[in-house]
């Protein structure tokens, strides 16, 4: 049986053993396995989260596996797992006040928007009781509102904007 030594990293691991075709096959089998040959020797690398399954069946048939660097691995790992739990947390809390600030903001915009048809309507019954015309709203009322602004300060300001209105 083969002598299997396993290097445990961050995200992946290292399987360093001589030449076995049945841990070849048996590592085949693991998802997104690669094979290296380069200065650091001959090995197979697959990602740290098979390791654990890899070497109870490499156990299981018989051969010798010894993992290392686990606890290094596991202590990085628990630290990213901190990380993204504060980075989640966060991005909670930040969701959150955004979704204060629109809820806000869809007040504000439905009270301007109660606001701007209660002007209109006030507009339209303050010129037709001076001047006794009937507005067309698709048309005129953009007219009054381009001449005085938002809101007319006064009757001087009714008159301009009905005159205005008088011409074609």
């Amino acid at each position: 049986m083969a002598d299997i030594r396993i290097v445990v990293g961050p995200s992946y691991a290292k399987l360093f053993f001589a030449f076995d075709q049945r841990v070849i096959d048996l590592v085949k089998t693991v998802p997104g396995r690669r094979y290296h040959d380069n200065q650091q020797g001959k090995y197979w690398r697959v990602s740290a989260k098979h390791v654990p399954d890899l070497a109870a069946a490499l156990r299981a048939s018989g051969d010798t596996v010894s993992v290392s660097g686990t606890a290094t691995w596991l202590s990085t790992l628990e630290a990213e797992r901190a990380d993204w739990a504060k980075e989640r947390k966060m991005l909670w809390s930040t969701l959150e006040d955004h979704a204060k600030t629109l809820q806000q903001a869809w007040a504000d915009l439905d009270f301007a928007r109660w606001s701007l048809e209660a002007h209109r309507a006030n507009a339209a019954t303050t010129i037709k009781a001076i001047h006794g015309k009937v507005l067309d709203f698709a048309g005129q009322l953009e007219q009054v509102e381009r001449a005085w602004g938002p809101s007319p300060s006064s009757v001087a300001d009714h008159a301009a904007v009905a005159d205005m209105i008088d011409t074609p």
